[in-house]
């Protein structure tokens, strides 16, 4: 984001930190941390006004990986 000059966005910088934060705590919160992904996705994407990031729609079958 800081090539587009978006490096000091509080918005932004908030949204990647509870993301980060997040995926590094343990146990992670898969979930909650998918969806702090997904916020900081969105706040980037409507800053660079690039294509919009689709919601996560998994089904549960999904879920259960390859061959389940």
């Amino acid at each position: 984001m800081a090539r587009h000059g978006f490096a000091e966005d509080a918005l932004l910088v908030e949204r990647y930190e509870k993301a980060r934060r997040m995926l590094w705590s343990a146990p992670c919160d898969l979930r909650a941390a998918e969806g702090a992904v997904l916020r900081y996705q969105h706040a980037a994407a409507e800053l660079i006004g690039g294509p919009r990031v689709p919601d996560q729609d998994v089904r549960e079958d999904d879920r259960r990986g390859p061959g389940a």
